[in-house]
């Protein structure tokens, strides 16, 4: 169980110094971001509200005893009011190059199969 929740760590961070060729990540005050903390009381209108107000792109879910109840992002509210829908990758697909040189890349997937991607150069 999680008691008491001081921040995150970006994993966008952790990529950066990987691509940069810094194998080392130290965790230190400076890594560790704050994390938007919401009671599990808000409706989704409030929800909504947070989110847009601290552009924030996920919070931990705490009850009225100040423990963790979970986690919630602004996707979560968009599949509760939406559905679900668009045409995720392919399950044995974790990752496929665009044709302008980006990526789309299952969050999922771990750092040593993305270091293994075969790169090309975006079409011209």
């Amino acid at each position: 169980m999680i008691d008491r929740v001081i921040g995150y760590v970006d994993t966008c961070d952790i990529l950066v110094r990987l691509l940069n060729n810094q194998s080392r990540f130290q965790l230190n005050e400076s890594s560790i971001r704050t994390v938007l903390i919401i009671p599990d009381t808000l409706t989704l209108s409030e929800l909504r509200d947070r989110f847009r107000a601290t552009k924030e792109t996920f919070a931990v879910v705490i009850n009225e005893y100040a423990l963790v109840v979970g986690v919630v992002t602004p996707s979560d509210i968009m599949v509760t009011v939406m559905g679900k829908w668009g045409a995720p990758l392919a399950a044995d697909q974790q990752a496929m190059q665009r044709e302008d040189g980006s990526w789309l890349i299952d969050g999922r997937m771990p750092v040593a199969d993305m270091k293994r991607l075969p790169r090309r150069r975006p079409a011209s």
